[in-house]
C-alpha cells in the first residue's frame, strides 16, 4: 500500500506537469523535483523513479551518466598527471610540461570527438537538429538551450575533428531557418510543430541563440558563412520585434 500510494502521488505530479501550458514550461522541473523529494522521504525514489522513466512518464535528471567526483584523497592516473604537470611548471621543466600538456590535450580531443559522435546519433533524423536531451519527453529544439549551448560547439568540433560530417550541421541550420523563419523558434521534433511561446520567451531564445550560439561559431570559424548570415538575420528580427524604440532600430 505504501508503494502504491507513492506511485500514485508521483504519477499525479508528473501528469500535472505534462498538462501544464507551455508558458509554465520553466516550472516543470520544480514539479518533478517535488515528486522526487516526496519519494526520497519515504525511501522509494530508487524504485519508483526508474519505473516512471522507463514508462516515459518522467525525465531522468541530467546528465544521466554523470559520474561522481573523486574524493580529494582518491588517486587516479589523471590526477597524478595534472599534479606532475604543476610540479614541472613550478620547477621550470618546460619540456616535461609541454609533453604532459600534449597528453592532456589529446585526451580532451578524444573526449570531444566521442561526444560529437554520440550526439550525431541523437540528432533529429529529419532536420538534423539536436534535442534538449535524449529522453523522449525532451525531444524539442530550443534556441536558448541546445541551440545556444550545444549545437554550435558540435559544429565547431565537427569542423576541427570530423570534417566529413560538418555539412550535417550546416544543413541543420538551414532546416531551422526553413521552419522558424527570421526569428528563431522552439520546435517539437518529430511533428516539427512550432511551440507556441510568448514574446518575452521568443526574444530571449533568439538573443541566446545569437550571442551564445551563432556568435561562437562566427568567432571560431571566421566571418563569412551561413552562421554569420543567420546571426545578422536574427539580430534584425529581434530589433524588428522590439516593443521599445531605440536609436539602434534604424
Amino acid at each position: 500500500m505504501k508503494i502504491l500510494k507513492a506511485i500514485v502521488i508521483a504519477l499525479m505530479l508528473v501528469l500535472a506537469a505534462g498538462l501544464a501550458s507551455h508558458s509554465l514550461a520553466q516550472r516543470v522541473p520544480s514539479v518533478k523535483e517535488v515528486a522526487r523529494t516526496a519519494l526520497q522521504k519515504v525511501g522509494l525514489e530508487p524504485v519508483v523513479m526508474p519505473l516512471l522513466q522507463r514508462l516515459g512518464l518522467a525525465t531522468p535528471l541530467l546528465p544521466e551518466q554523470n559520474l561522481p567526483i573523486l574524493p580529494d584523497d582518491r588517486v587516479s592516473a589523471r590526477r597524478l598527471l595534472v599534479s606532475t604537470l604543476g610540479e614541472a611548471e613550478e620547477s621550470g621543466d618546460f619540456i616535461l610540461a609541454a609533453r604532459l600538456n600534449a597528453i592532456l590535450s589529446q585526451e580532451a580531443y578524444q573526449r570531444v570527438y566521442r561526444t560529437l559522435r554520440a550526439w550525431e546519433t541523437a540528432r533529429d533524423p529529419e532536420t538534423g537538429l539536436v534535442p534538449f536531451a535524449t529522453h523522449p519527453r525532451t525531444a524539442r529544439w530550443q534556441p536558448e538551450h541546445a541551440g545556444a549551448d550545444l549545437y554550435p560547439f558540435l559544429w565547431i568540433a565537427s569542423h576541427d575533428l570530423d570534417s566529413d560530417s560538418e555539412e550535417l550541421w550546416s544543413e541543420a541550420l538551414a532546416n531551422e531557418h526553413q521552419i522558424c523563419g527570421p526569428m528563431p523558434c522552439a520546435i517539437r521534433l518529430g511533428s516539427l510543430q512550432v511551440i507556441d511561446r510568448n514574446q518575452d520567451e521568443i526574444i530571449f531564445g533568439a538573443s541566446e541563440f545569437a550571442k551564445d550560439g551563432l556568435l561562437a561559431i562566427t568567432e571560431r570559424l571566421g566571418g563569412p558563412g551561413p552562421w554569420f548570415d543567420r546571426l545578422m538575420e536574427v539580430e534584425g528580427a529581434i530589433l524588428e520585434a522590439a516593443s521599445i524604440s531605440t536609436d539602434y532600430m534604424g
